[in-house]
Formats: structure tokens, sequence, C-alpha cells
């Protein structure tokens, strides 16, 4: 997708005015250095770097236009290569995995040598960390009130809907409030 050139109402509004001020007096010196013709110099730079600008983003959008097909054929290419060195010499060769495959040999010794894990009859037993409320209580209070802001922006909640007596927990389970 191209990227959006830009376009002045700054500048849209300057040329309007200097048309107008043109109106009264060609020459027009308003003091202080504010001259028709300073401005008209200052409406025509604005307008040339606008132009640079919408060119160069034109520019970059043809550069990245041609990289990504660069890149497509890249990665065509990656693939001929490593087949034809299939072709070559076989998937389950060596110079097959040296060229980035994974070799068929490799793929059925992985699968044929794995064995089961051997099963424990009684696991050992790990130490429990004691909680207390006051360190689950601000975990909880951020997740009801992210599941709260979740709620009302999917509009499954409307805001003013929201009464006191009901628990928030019972977001936790998924209620909805309409």
């Amino acid at each position: 997708m191209a990227r959006r050139k830009r376009t002045s109402q700054v500048l849209e509004k300057a040329v309007r005015r200097a048309a107008g001020m043109s109106s009264i007096a060609p020459a027009l010196d308003l003091g202080n250095g504010l001259t028709l013709p300073s401005f008209s110099t200052l409406i025509e730079t604005m307008q040339a770097k606008e132009n640079a600008y919408n060119s160069a983003l034109s520019n970059l959008d043809k550069l990245y236009r041609e990289m990504l097909e660069t890149e497509r054929d890249l990665g065509d290419m990656a693939e001929h290569m490593l087949l034809g060195v299939a072709t070559k010499y076989g998937k389950s060769s060596v110079e097959y995995g040296m060229a980035g495959g994974v070799p068929k040999t490799s793929v059925a010794k992985d699968c044929a040598v794995s064995q089961p894990h051997p099963v424990r009859s009684n696991p050992p037993l790990l130490p429990v960390p004691t909680v207390t409320a006051a360190q689950t209580a601000l975990p909880m209070a951020r997740l009801l009130s992210q599941r709260l802001r979740l709620c009302v922006r999917s509009r499954l909640l409307k805001p003013a809907s929201i009464q006191r007596d009901r628990p928030l927990s019972s977001l936790m389970m998924g209620d909805r409030f309409v």
C-alpha cells in the first residue's frame, strides 16, 4: 500500500490569503518585514519542500515494492537450491543436511529411538510456599480491573450498568451485565 502523500492545509490557506492580498496591492507592505513578495516566496518554498517530500515518499514506495519482489525471488531460489541438493544427493544425505534440510534418516531415527519416560510411583513432595491474603489482593484487583476494562471495550458491559452491589468477582466467571 502506497504511503499517504502530505497536503498542507496551512499552505492552501496561505495561497488563498496571498491571492486576496494581491488584489489589495501587488506589493503590499504591512511593515516589520510583512510584505506580500516575502509571503509569496515563503509559500513557494513550502510548496517546493512539500513536493520534494511527496516525491521522496513515492521513491520509497517504489524501493519497498522492489525489495519485497527481490525477497520473494530469493525465497524461491533458496527453496529451489535445497530441492536441487535433494535431487542430486538425496534427502537422506549429509549434503542435504549441510544445505539446511533435515535428512529423512535423522527424522525416522529420532522417532524410533525415543522411548517413554519411566513413571514414578510416588512423585517427590515439593514445599508449598505460604501466600497471605494481602499478597494476592493486589494482583487479583488488577486482574478484575483489566477484565472489567476488556468487557467495557468489547461492549459486553455498559459502564452505566455496573452495579455496586454485584461482586466484581462475577466478571471472572464470564457473567454478562447489560
